[in-house]
């Protein structure tokens, strides 16, 4: 990483340190003291009494000189005060029996170079109403920092209860807020401590007076410098590796600056080729602390293996402060999904108004927002809102008239720049109000459907449908595919052995019964089309005619079919480790176990006679011609509680899916 300036170059380990930008110091009180009357004194006692009672509230008055730090920005703190003993009373100390303040401000406030020497309850601001209540705060003129108002302050008290030694510590958001404000004024920072809940009860909080030095009114603060670079902490991390396919935007921390350019592309830059050899890819105007900027989609997925570079601008007042060079690896491109479209929908919601939805991609940056586009009949497209729509994709079109053909379509919004359009979707003209999507299918057959599966048969970049047909009078169950129009690709007979619907203990190719499916539809070779995976066994008949013999019932198959076909492109064998009870019922899933690429899940079952459960799950890879076991899991008697459905998710963030039932997770290599 490198940071250029418009006057100097820093590179190396120097600026390693410089660009790490953040630093913490932890500041001792520099003054504090107890109130407790009106006319008394204590501002040089090694201890502020802090008591509350139904009518009387004595607290504590802390100041922090900022000034010698040179902050430019608050990053994060933690205000810690320590019980010193030797007050007059010390009581139990519980988390409602400490609460902290931050003195704002405001005019009539006690100022915040106020003096320990002289300050008492006579001459306090008017953040503080001695006279209602023995000590009521003024919520206008301070800033909230007690946790248990839910101020967003994390408040934790090391030993529980009273004992000298015991530290109460404060941090969280509001703290760095309202430090942030003091640095922006006049750098001194005035805590206010109060005995929140009351009961008569007091103990007593050292002060920079005591003669322990451990115990004195300390904050500890991380912060950014005021002459640091103006962009650091990057994510991507300068010099990482990473798995590139789900990388869609480039963040880091920013202060003090009013526009940053943003350059991205392949390839190693330094300080005098990165204008040449990169594109800007954004300009931020007025930043946040937190920034980041989108990887236009035309550059993603990110080619792997590749190199990269990042330059992040930062200009005040139009003229270049400084520049952080920034540089990382793709390794491979993650996870090759299905390449699909925005699958626009809709549907006239009522007489004068159309209901319109459409896709989030996996790819999708989280502020990523949309411009809908009606067209009626011939006429031009015109853009229905009037602001990127965020927040949903979904959108209600009102005050239209449907005696003509309306076509809708997306275009992404990324960045501020609008992106290419999705595909349309027409209404006919006189659509009739209804609350879905209808999609007549055409010579199919006549059985009830129980479920639907999608998946890009055609590969169009849009979604078909697969069906089951259910006949519950002894019949062979069916399987069918048809197009997103409802056109008929194939079917497939599942044969005699599907005719036992017992969803307890069904035949060896019975599909959807009970909480079993035994189907699945995904793009396992990554070719841009989906195949069929289905569980088999001897009988079934396949879209192309051709028909799976097996001499033994019981043994099962897990099959690839061609989506468009329904031929079947490779089989493989379920293992038979439990055959002897009988063939097994199975629920099917995609998990992506090596990072990368799918792989097909089985969690299966059969019954021991009337008894227990024989439990195995097997996961096979497809690789366009053949089947391959990847590994397989029993249960045996080992205490793992399932459930009735299974999911595939990676719950540890390395990019792998485990498969998790309601009482146990498998890791991605079935362990």
């Amino acid at each position: 990483m490198k940071t250029i300036g418009s006057a100097m170059l820093v590179m190396g380990s120097l600026l390693s340190v410089l660009c790490s930008a953040e630093q913490t110091a932890t500041l001792t009180s520099v003054a504090d003291t107890g109130l407790r009357d009106a006319s008394n004194t204590y501002g040089s006692d090694p201890y502020m009494y802090i008591y509350g009672a139904s009518n009387v509230y004595h607290m504590g008055y802390v100041r922090f000189d900022l000034r010698s730090l040179d902050i430019h920005t608050v990053v994060n703190a933690q205000l810690v005060m320590t019980v010193s003993g030797g007050a007059p009373r010390n009581d139990n100390l519980t988390t409602g029996r400490f609460a902290a303040y931050g003195l704002d401000n405001a005019a009539g406030n006690t100022p915040q170079d106020w003096n320990e020497a002289v300050l008492n309850k006579g001459n306090t601001g008017l953040e503080v109403n001695w006279a209602d209540g023995g000590g009521t705060m003024d919520f206008s003129r301070i800033i909230n920092l007690d946790a248990n108002d839910g101020a967003g302050t994390t408040e934790s008290i090391a030993g529980g209860t009273y004992h000298t030694g015991t530290t109460m510590t404060l941090t969280g958001q509001p703290l760095v807020d309202f430090l942030q404000s003091r640095v922006d004024d006049n750098g001194l920072a005035t805590f206010i401590i109060r005995q929140r809940d009351g009961g008569g009860r007091g103990y007593g909080l050292a002060t920079r007076e005591n003669p322990e030095h451990s115990y004195r009114p300390a904050l500890q603060i991380t912060y950014v410098p005021a002459n640091s670079p103006r962009a650091t902490d990057p994510w991507p991390k300068d010099g990482d590796t990473i798995t590139g396919q789900m990388l869609s935007r480039l963040s880091w921390k920013g202060w003090g600056i009013d526009r940053y350019d943003v350059w991205f592309g392949p390839g190693d830059a330094d300080e005098t080729t990165y204008q040449s050899l990169l594109t800007k890819i954004a300009v931020i105007d007025n930043p946040d602390r937190d920034v980041s900027a989108f990887i236009p989609q035309q550059m993603l997925p990110l080619a792997a293996p590749q190199h990269y570079t990042w330059v992040v601008e930062g200009y005040e007042s139009d003229e270049l402060h400084s520049a952080a060079i920034w540089q990382f690896s793709v390794s491979e491109r993650g996870r090759i999904m299905e390449n699909l479209g925005r699958g626009v929908v809709a549907t006239c919601s009522a007489s004068n108004q159309a209901f319109i939805s459409w896709r989030l991609l996996g790819t999708d940056p989280e502020d990523i927002a949309f411009n809908l586009y009606r067209k009626v009949g011939d006429g031009n497209p015109i853009r229905v809102n009037s602001t990127p729509l965020t927040g949903g994709t979904n959108y209600q079109d009102t005050g239209i008239s449907f005696t003509q053909p309306i076509s809708y379509f997306v275009r992404p919004v990324i960045s501020g720049q609008e992106l290419e359009a999705s595909g349309a979707f027409t209404l006919a003209a006189n659509t009739p109000v209804q609350p879905c999507v209808v999609v007549p299918l055409s010579g199919g057959d006549t059985d009830q459907i129980h479920f639907v599966w999608v998946g890009d048969l055609t590969g169009d970049g849009e979604y078909d449908f697969v069906v089951d047909r259910l006949n519950w009078q002894g019949c062979p169950q069916k399987l069918e595919a048809f197009t997103r129009d409802g056109t008929r690709l194939w079917v497939v007979n599942l044969g005699p052995n599907s005719t036992d619907t017992y969803n307890i203990e069904p035949g060896s190719a019975t599909i959807d019964v009970g909480h079993w499916d035994g189907v699945t539809v995904y793009d396992l070779d990554c070719d841009g089309k989906a195949e069929v995976v289905i569980r088999t066994a001897n009988g079934v008949t396949f879209g192309d005619g051709s028909t799976l013999v097996h001499s033994n019932n019981n043994v099962q198959f897990i099959s690839v079919l061609d989506g468009m076909t329904g031929a079947e492109r490779a089989r493989i064998q379920i293992p038979t480790d439990y055959i002897a009870d009988g063939p097994m019922a199975a629920q099917m899933g995609i998990g992506y176990l090596n990072g990368r690429t799918p792989s097909i899940i089985a969690s299966m079952k059969n019954r021991i006679g009337s008894g227990a459960f024989n439990m195995m799950i097997c996961a096979w890879d497809f690789d366009g011609q053949s089947l391959t076991q990847k590994w397989k899991w029993n249960r045996d008697s080992g205490n793992y509680h399932d459930g009735h459905n299974i999911r595939i998710v990676d719950v540890t963030g390395d990019g792998r899916d485990e498969i998790g039932h309601i009482g146990f997770m498998l890791k991605g290599d079935g362990t």
